[in-house]
C-alpha cells in the first residue's frame, strides 16, 4: 500500500476490486449481446451496445487505475472477476433484442444500487478520490438505465 493518507485503503480496494469484477463481467456481457443480435433495429442497437462496452472498458481501467493509485495489485482473471462479481454471467444463447435490453437494464440498476451503497461505505473512510470516481461512475450507470428503459418501452 502507499502512504496517500488513507487510513482504511484496504477495505477500499476489496470494493473496488468487487466493482472491476462487476464491470468486467457486465462488459463481456455487452459484447456478446453487440455481436449475437438479431432486430428490425440492427443497426441501431448494434452501435448503442458497442458505445456502452467501449465505455465500460474505459470506466474498468479508471477503476484499475484507481487501485493501483492506492497501491494495491489489479486482480485480471476471469475466475477472478466470476468469484468477486456481484452481476452475474449469462450463459444463454439468445438473439432477442427485448430479452438484451432487459438484462443490460437490470445489471445497470443492480450496479447503480451496489455503487450506492459503496459510496456510502467509501464517505466513512475519508477516500474523496475514490468517491468522486464513483459518483462519475454512478451518473453515467443512471443515464445508461435511463436510457434502456426508454428503448425497452418503445
Amino acid at each position: 500500500m502507499t502512504n496517500i493518507g488513507l487510513q482504511h485503503s484496504d477495505k477500499v480496494v476489496k470494493l473496488l476490486e468487487i466493482l472491476l469484477a462487476s464491470e468486467s463481467v457486465h462488459s463481456l456481457k455487452i459484447r456478446k449481446y453487440h455481436r449475437n443480435i438479431e432486430t428490425m433495429k440492427f443497426k441501431e442497437l448494434h452501435v448503442h451496445f458497442e458505445e456502452l462496452y467501449t465505455a465500460s472498458y474505459t470506466r474498468a481501467d479508471e477503476i484499475a487505475e484507481r487501485i493501483r493509485t492506492i497501491g494495491s495489485l489489479v486482480p485480471a482473471t476471469y475466475q477472478e472477476f466470476l468469484e468477486k462479481s456481484f452481476i452475474e454471467e449469462d450463459d444463454e444463447m439468445t438473439t432477442n433484442a427485448t430479452d438484451m435490453i432487459a438484462r443490460l437494464l437490470e445489471d445497470k440498476e443492480e450496479i447503480i444500487r451496489e455503487v450506492r451503497k459503496m459510496l456510502e461505505e467509501i464517505g466513512d473512510y475519508n477516500d474523496i478520490g475514490t468517491e468522486d470516481l464513483l459518483t462519475g461512475i454512478l451518473s453515467v450507470y443512471e443515464k445508461d438505465a435511463w436510457m434502456l428503459r426508454s428503448m425497452k418501452d418503445s
